[in-house]
C-alpha cells in the first residue's frame, strides 16, 4: 500500500512540479536535501473485511507532512497533494479521503523558518 499510495504523489504533475519524486517519501526527509519536501508515516492500518480466502479490505490512516522554506511554498504544495487524493479511487484503493489538515510554523528558529502543513487521510484499499 505504502508504494502505491507514494506512486499517487509521484505520478502527479501538479505535485511534482512543486517537489520532486526524491523529495516524496515515507518515514522522514533525506538529509541535506532541499524543500519543499512531503513525508508520509501510516499512522494507523488494520483489517475490516475478512473472506474464506483471508483478510481482503484494509483501512489505513496515512499523515502526509508537508515541509517548506515558506508558508505560501507549503500551501501550494498541500492544494496539489488535496487535489491528487481527495475522492481518489483506482487501484488497489477503494477510496481515498481526507480527514483532517492543519497548519504550523515548525521551526521558527532556524534559518529560514521551516513551515509544515499536515493532512490526515483514510486509505480504503485491498492487498
Amino acid at each position: 500500500m505504502e508504494e502505491a499510495f507514494r506512486a499517487l504523489l509521484t505520478s502527479a504533475s501538479a505535485v511534482t512540479a512543486l517537489v520532486p519524486a526524491s523529495r516524496i517519501n515515507f518515514g522522514k526527509h533525506p538529509q541535506g536535501a532541499d524543500l519543499p519536501g512531503i513525508v508520509l508515516n501510516v499512522a494507523s492500518d488494520g483489517i475490516t473485511a475478512f473472506t474464506l480466502d483471508g483478510a481482503s479490505i484494509y483501512d489505513a490512516r496515512i499523515q502526509v507532512d508537508i515541509y517548506a522554506k515558506t508558508y505560501a511554498a507549503a500551501k501550494a504544495v498541500q492544494r496539489a497533494v488535496l487535489a491528487r487524493l481527495e475522492a481518489y479511487q483506482g487501484t488497489p484503493f477503494q477510496m481515498i479521503g481526507l480527514l483532517v489538515m492543519s497548519d504550523r510554523a515548525e521551526d521558527v528558529d532556524t534559518q529560514p523558518p521551516l513551515h509544515r502543513v499536515i493532512m490526515d487521510f483514510r486509505a480504503v484499499y485491498t492487498a
